[in-house]
């Protein structure tokens, strides 16, 4: 993802828009969630998006797994394992 680490203030912006607008069908998180005041969400997604928001572009060699759910651990992020995710998808 580089050296730029998007901010909680990201995270949260993300957060607010997949609350009120939904995610789009092919971003359903398969193996962790995170887990946050309204339910459970894809971690790779919601991290990819701050990052758009704090930088304008999309990352590159971005895998998501390990390299998300460490950065919103530190952030202090819950992510559990082989979690569902019960979200309308809208998009």
């Amino acid at each position: 993802m580089g050296r730029v680490i998007p901010a909680v203030e990201d995270v949260e912006k993300v957060l607010d828009e997949i609350d009120s607008v939904g995610l789009p069908r092919k971003r359903r998180s398969r193996e962790h969630c995170l887990v946050t005041r309204k339910g459970h969400h894809p971690p790779k997604y919601v991290l990819m998006r701050a990052y758009i928001l704090r930088t304008g572009f999309k990352p590159h060699n971005f895998t998501g797994h390990f390299q998300s759910n460490i950065h919103l651990q530190k952030m202090g992020y819950t992510i559990k394992e082989n979690c569902p995710i019960f979200l309308e998808w809208r998009l």
